[in-house]
């Protein structure tokens, strides 16, 4: 009952991006004892909160609920203003199966508000499955200084878009490409939708293949005292809004290269998007929009508790 009811839910709710949705057929089919899901709300699916948090009380799921906050989407882009507006607002589940999984979220909550990183991380580990050399791998690249002597800022961006690929079903960053205990868990988790949500299945995986133009803007890095931990680089991972909508929003696309482009670059574009990941092949630089500036409600947040 608890598979075929949060199962459909997660198929057909507006509000559930599909990482999302999958996190939520997940923990239906019992392939995940924990997880938490991001519920987005707005004027086109009001009653979807009120349904959801039901279902879950119906079925005796144990959950934590988050406060509401905005979200914002990209609105429109005009000459060289990108032009944001508040959407809707997003709720946060945190769902167990048991009290016992709960005792050891809350136990989790305590050590993140006491600043006890490490501790936490453990427990969040154990809380959501990760294999056991992975979470020892997270715990590692928390120090700046090993991140800078163990990588330079192409092979770790590169890792974590070719885990990325490789495991598209997880909900971590595997400690390496041919780690066998997230291959093990990939298998299980996708066996595990395609046998629950053959629908969702089929939607997730298919590529989806357009050709679109792409903005430049500002590149990922890691900085630590204020400073780039890679102050000389040789790639940058750069963030590309695509100019045109696609399946009615703007999407915002990562994309590492050893090319550099500068802000503000059109680029005449490829995207293959498949699971939830895009490959961009860039056919040529068209232009360059000067002065580039993103209008926005307020600052996007992380997480918190």
């Amino acid at each position: 009952m608890l598979k075929q009811a949060l199962v459909r839910f997660a198929e057909i709710a507006k509000g559930f991006d599909d990482y999302e949705r999958l996190k939520l057929i997940l923990f239906a089919s019992g392939a995940k004892a924990s997880t938490y899901v991001v519920l987005k709300v707005d004027s086109t699916n009001l009653s979807e909160k009120y349904r959801f948090e039901k279902r879950l009380n119906d079925l005796g799921v144990v959950f934590v609920e988050s406060r509401m906050r905005a979200f914002e989407e990209i609105d429109r882009i005009v000459r060289n203003k990108i032009i944001w507006k508040i959407a809707g607002v997003w709720v946060g589940y945190d769902l167990f199966h048991d009290k016992k999984s709960l005792a050891l979220f809350k136990k989790y909550v305590t050590d993140v508000r006491k600043q006890k990183h490490k501790k936490a991380d453990l427990l969040g580990g154990k809380l959501y499955s990760y294999p056991k050399c992975c979470i020892k791998q997270y715990l590692k690249e928390q120090d700046m200084s090993y991140l800078k002597k163990n990588f330079s800022y192409y092979s770790y961006y590169k890792r974590l878009h070719d885990v990325e690929r490789k495991f598209p079903f997880l909900m971590h960053t595997a400690c390496k490409v041919n780690c066998r205990d997230s291959a093990k868990l990939n298998t299980k988790y996708k066996n595990a939708v395609k046998k629950y949500a053959p629908y969702f299945y089929k939607k997730f995986s298919k590529k989806k293949v357009h050709n679109t133009d792409l903005i430049v803007d500002a590149p990922s890095d890691i900085i630590h005292n204020g400073r780039s931990i890679w102050p000389v680089k040789n790639a940058l991972e750069y963030s590309v809004i695509a100019k045109k909508k696609f399946e009615g929003h703007y999407y915002i696309y990562t994309h590492l290269t050893r090319k550099f482009y500068d802000f503000g670059a059109v680029l005449n574009a490829q995207v293959s998007m498949q699971y939830d990941y895009a490959d961009i092949k860039v056919k040529g630089v068209k232009k360059e929009i000067r002065n580039l500036m993103h209008i926005r409600k307020f600052f996007v947040i992380d997480r918190g508790f």
